[in-house]
């Protein structure tokens, strides 16, 4: 994800939102959907509470909207017909399959012609879902959408900056391909996830030829950008798991995702009878693990719709295909349980907050570092699963001056390793702009999914390979103020190298910033860093792999606890403090501009701080008591 780039960790896990939750999910349990790899290399889906672990392989199943162009199948498209689905049929999932072209059945018309009708369409089912704690698809419905590459990217630029913080959202760019070769729907796919990258981290599904039925082709020549499924759909009457279905296999076995959003359960053209190949589809979905969307949560005139002819958004009554897929349905969980470390990246008060003590808070979070269990080794980031989600769930991403009005460029892409395959590469560009000190670029790494802080107390040594650029490595903490993290520096290399740092070899810098104790900070670290300051025009590259805390138990470890809570109101914030003491208040603005300072004796107990001094925008708030320290992101609308 691109992040608001100034050199201070900022949860994006606490944005101040409009959209809550009704309930407690699947989305409050299993987090963000994140690409990963098991233990044997074989491509799954994950979620970030748990991270990238075998065994917790997350498969979530539900149904596809019909194309948004028919009132038989657009009366589902509606909060009320989705929060039905949820009760009758348990679905976790709903994806809403778009009209994109000039499409013109007589009713609605495509994007290309009522883009407006389109995305209300799609809007109301992305906040229905939300409200549900369901994830949902915004699915660019098409067959030719490298010819709409345009039209796409604003689409999907406008959908990642509204809803792409939201953890239930999967973006689905291209639903079926015909006969475009893969190298041509790849491109359109790269120029895509890097729109939506620049707002969201949140998994994006590729289509790939013959009608999402050769996943396959993209082995070794992946889509870049980082948390990709490739997209399988078949029909049962029409395919088989030996001849369709191992393509897909074939793909999770070379390590990439399968994601099956579109299924039938007849004929390729949606008619036909409910197959008897169904329940050897089905027990080949649950062995892979592989998600799903049924194609149709409809009552359209086709075999392969859910829904007969009497059904409304709050009644449904189901065609014989609709049973069947009912029952598939009925084994998933009746009820959920909120993350237990928070892990569910959510925004603010939209009650499926991703940095709270319960990860299901109501109107705004516990925010803070939560008290679960993380599982973590080690190791950080080897980088040989392929992607740029670290080993403990956080993600890798880059910074620049360019948000204090400098002009730097910083790019980041998986690349060679030091003796193996694979590393990550940050490509700079150093340019002053109108920034006043020396320009900079870095890249970076979260602790953990939310982007919280986690105690490495027992982290004995930091350990890294790198080559060619010389550089600052920082610990960041909240525990520092005005960015003056903890760090070392390290001399340009054409060959690799390999630094191991004690906590004692690192040292803030000189001559600014307030000064802190280095135990502090261990027991709360939010990232890990790698930073270029230099002279205006400077261009490099640095290569990092094989990140390791040495010292880390393989068991189970607690991040640090902080027993702040945090709840955003529409006027300003409300403060829980465990204890009385003196507590120091800041807001920054996105620039790092301080709106805001207070520092008084509090009490124990719940105090409130109105924002009504701030104009609409996005700010930074940190609070400090003794050691607990608490920085959310909050929107002022």
């Amino acid at each position: 994800m691109k992040k608001i780039i100034i050199p201070l960790l900022i949860s994006a896990t606490a944005l101040f939102a409009a959209i809550s939750p009704t309930r407690v999910g699947p989305v409050s349990q299993y987090g963000q959907l994140v690409a990963g790899k098991n233990s044997s290399g074989k491509g799954q889906i994950y979620g970030s509470c748990d991270g990238v672990v075998t065994g917790k392989e997350v498969q979530v199943r539900g149904m596809s909207l019909y194309w948004s162009l028919l009132s038989k199948a657009t009366d589902f498209w509606s909060e009320a017909a989705i929060s039905t689905m949820v009760k009758d049929m348990k679905i976790q999932i709903i994806r809403a399959a778009m009209a994109t072209g000039t499409e013109d059945w007589g009713e609605y018309k495509g994007y290309a012609i009522d883009p407006n009708t389109q995305k209300k369409f799609m809007k109301t089912v992305v906040e229905a879902a939300i409200k549900q704690d369901i994830y949902v698809i915004i699915d660019w419905h098409s067959h030719k959408a490298t010819e709409q590459t345009s039209a796409s990217k604003a689409f999907f630029s406008e959908m990642a900056k509204e809803y792409g913080s939201y953890d239930n959202v999967i973006f689905e760019i291209f639903n079926e391909p015909t006969d475009q070769s893969w190298s041509s729907i790849r491109s359109y796919a790269n120029e895509i996830v890097s729109e939506i990258r620049k707002y969201s981290d949140n998994l994006v599904l590729v289509g790939n030829p013959n009608w999402d039925q050769q996943p396959n082709k993209a082995i070794g020549n992946e889509v870049s950008g980082g948390n990709i499924a490739y997209t399988f759909h078949y029909y049962a009457g029409s395919h088989s798991t030996s001849n369709e279905g191992a393509n897909a296999l074939k793909a999770m076995n070379a390590g990439l995702s399968v994601f099956v959003s579109e299924w039938g359960t007849g004929n390729a053209d949606g008619g036909g009878n409910v197959a008897g190949a169904n329940s050897n589809w089905q027990s080949w979905l649950n062995t892979h693990k592989l998600s799903w969307a049924n194609w149709s949560a409809s009552k359209i005139d086709e075999g392969t719709a859910a829904f007969s002819g009497g059904s409304s958004p709050n009644s449904l009554q189901y065609t014989a295909s609709g049973s069947a897929v009912k029952g598939y349905l009925a084994s998933n969980p009746s009820s959920y349980k909120a993350c237990p470390t928070g892990g569910n990246s959510g925004n603010g008060d939209s009650g499926n907050t991703g940095t709270g003590d319960s990860g299901n808070t109501g109107n705004g979070g516990n925010g803070g570092t939560g008290n679960g269990n993380y599982a973590q080794a080690p190791l950080l980031d080897d980088f040989e699963d392929g992607d740029l989600i670290s080993a403990w769930g956080g993600e890798w991403f880059t910074y620049t001056d360019a948000n204090n009005d400098g002009a730097s460029t910083a790019q980041m892409s998986p690349s060679e390793g030091n003796g193996s395959a694979k590393g990550v590469k940050l490509s700079y560009s150093l340019n002053k702009g109108n920034y006043q000190y020396s320009p900079f670029a870095g890249l970076a790494v979260y602790m953990n999914p939310e982007a919280s802080t986690v105690d490495l107390s027992q982290c004995q040594t930091i350990t890294y390979d790198y080559k060619g650029s010389a550089h600052r490595f920082r610990v960041e903490s909240p525990v520092n103020g005005d960015y003056a993290f903890f760090g070392a520096e390290q001399s340009q290399s054409s060959s690799w190298k390999t630094v191991s740092l004690s906590w004692n070899d690192l040292q803030q810098p000189n001559g600014w910033g307030e000064a802190k104790n280095i135990s502090d900070v261990r027991n709360s670290v939010s990232a890990f860093s790698w930073q270029y300051e230099g002279d205006n025009g400077t261009s490099s590259e640095l290569w990092i792999d094989n990140v390791v805390c040495n010292g880390l138990p393989n068991a189970m470890y607690k991040p640090t606890q902080n027993l702040m809570n945090i709840v955003l109101l529409n006027n300003g914030v409300e403060l829980s403090l465990p204890e009385s003491d003196m507590t120091y208040v800041e807001i920054y603005d996105m620039l790092g501009n301080r709106k805001f300072q207070r520092q008084s004796f509090m009490n124990a107990g719940t105090h409130f701080i109105g924002t009504d001094i701030l104009s609409a925008g996005t700010y930074i708030m940190r609070v400090r008591q003794g050691k607990n320290n608490h920085q959310i992101r909050i929107q002022k609308r």
